[in-house]
Parts: structure tokens; C-alpha cells; sequence
């Protein structure tokens, strides 16, 4: 498997498991910001991958997730730190899983595949 991964479907979270008004405020503030590597690794996931643009409310019932379309595309290892980062704004307590269909390159060709992604924070 290489390291990137192409999301073909958006992710829809209904917004009785997320704080969606909290996480657009925190959206808001870090996207006026000047990117730094010098920012906490929250605040860079928010930077490049979480914009108005590609999260948003969807028939004020859910939250729609347009994975790779803010400032770039992801990798398993990002796609995973901003899963964790958007746990941090869910109001139940289970991991939410969000289904979606990718595609990773391997053995030189594409397969399309289905996958959870877990929204759950980062065990300390």
C-alpha cells in the first residue's frame, strides 16, 4: 500500500453526535491564521485539511466531511491525527465510525474499498 489515500465518498455525522457550532468556531479561528509548524498538531490538521469549505451542515441534520478538498489531499497517517482531532468535538461517548469508499495504490493499480474511519480521541 502506498502512503496516500484518495476518499471517494463524503462523511455525514449526524449533528446529535457532534458539537458542529464549537468545531466551527474552532474551524473559523485557526483557518484566519498563519500556518506554523510551531502550532499544536490539532491546529495543523484544522489548517490544512478542516475549512469551511469542505465541512458543513447538510440539511441542518448532518455534518458533511468532504475529505482532501481544503488545503490538500491525505495521507493514512494525517487522515488518522484528524479523525482524532474531530473526536474531540463528539458528544457521545463510543467512537463514531464514518463509512466511506477509497482507493490506495498498490501492486501498481487501484482497488476501491470500503473503510471505516473511527472518529475517537487519541488514548493517553
Amino acid at each position: 500500500m502506498s502512503n496516500c489515500v484518495n476518499i471517494l465518498s463524503n462523511t455525514l455525522i449526524p449533528l446529535t453526535d457532534i458539537n458542529h457550532l464549537t468545531l466551527f468556531a474552532e474551524m473559523d479561528r485557526i483557518n484566519d491564521l498563519e500556518f506554523s509548524w510551531e502550532r499544536p498538531l490539532e491546529e495543523q490538521c484544522f489548517w490544512w485539511y478542516l475549512g469551511r469549505d469542505n465541512v458543513y451542515t447538510v440539511d441542518d441534520t448532518h455534518l458533511c466531511i468532504e475529505w482532501g478538498k481544503h488545503r490538500s489531499g491525505h495521507t493514512w497517517r494525517d487522515l488518522k491525527q484528524t479523525a482524532h482531532t474531530l473526536a474531540k468535538y463528539a458528544i457521545v461517548k463510543d467512537t463514531i465510525y464514518c463509512p466511506c469508499e477509497m482507493t490506495d495504490e498498490y501492486d501498481n493499480h487501484q482497488e476501491i474499498f470500503k473503510y471505516d474511519i473511527p472518529l475517537e480521541r487519541l488514548k493517553k
